[in-house]
Parts: C-alpha cells; structure tokens; sequence
C-alpha cells in the first residue's frame, strides 16, 4: 500500500514523535488517551496533535514546577525591563536623549536665528516685505511662522504620536 500523500497541515506519527521528543509509542498511546484525535493511517491533523502534546505536557507540571517557571518568566521579564531602563539612563546621560520639552526649545532656539538670518536675507533682497514694519512686528511675524510649521506639528506628535 501506498503512503497518503500528506496536507500542510497534516503530520505523520513518526513526525510528530520527533517534534515532541516522545517516542512513537508514547504518540499513540496519548491519541488513544484522547489528548488529540486519532490517526488515519497514521496521520493526525497537525493542529490538534501538536496543542494535544502541549495540553499532556503542561499537565504534568505539578503546581510548584508550574509555580517556579511563572517565577522564572517574571524575574527575566523584570530583567529585561531593567535592562531597558539602563540603557535609556546611559543614553540621557551621554546627552544621547533628552526630554521633549528640550528638545522642542533647542529646536526652537535654532529655528528663530534661521528664521531671523533668512527674514534678513529677504528684506535686503525685497525691501518692501520689511518695509513699515518694526524689528518687534518682524521677530513676531517670524515667531508665528516659526510656531505654525514647527511646534504645533511637534506637540501634536508628542500627545498622540502622529503628524
């Protein structure tokens, strides 16, 4: 006889003993258990077999081996978290990362020489555009530019993460 031709998501015994680390036997024994369904022709429907072989192996934790991997989880999750937090630290302290209100001043701060060096360059160029106007009516002409294409795209990013 002909071995079936296998489906994606189909497995032979002999498959699913190897990805358990179960001897051929022991499959066929937990299928007659009914942890999973039984083969046909020696082929179980791979979904049902490999959580079956989960479900059987989860069952033969005790509550204290059960107890002691959540610990286990936890502590590397804490770890983990930890490490995270440590790294951020070294960067603010290599100056790598600053908070956003600094940085929105820095930026800003920079931003109001651009905009002054180029409103300069502008009014010798087209004199009309500073023409009648105060040096105080210009720095707030360019404060308002300044804040209408910089900050308030900044801080809507800040409360919600998008532009």
């Amino acid at each position: 006889m002909k071995p079936a031709k296998l489906q994606p998501d189909q497995m032979t015994a002999v498959e699913l003993a190897d990805w358990a680390s179960l001897s051929y036997d022991r499959v066929r024994k937990l299928s007659l258990e009914g942890w999973f369904p039984k083969a046909s022709r020696g082929i179980y429907p791979r979904k049902a077999a490999t959580q079956g072989v989960l479900a059987y192996e989860r069952s033969r934790l005790d509550g204290a081996a059960a107890a002691r991997i959540e610990k286990i989880m936890k502590e590397t999750e804490l770890k983990d978290s930890q490490l995270r937090l440590n790294e951020i630290e070294i960067a603010r302290s290599k100056k790598e990362l600053v908070p956003l209100k600094d940085a929105v001043k820095r930026i800003d701060e920079a931003l109001a020489v651009v905009a002054g060096k180029i409103h300069f360059a502008m009014t010798e160029q087209f004199p009309q555009l500073g023409a009648g106007k105060s040096a105080l009516e210009l720095r707030a002409l360019g404060e308002r530019l300044h804040r209408e294409s910089v900050c308030e795209p900044i801080q809507l990013w800040a409360k919600d993460k998008t532009i």
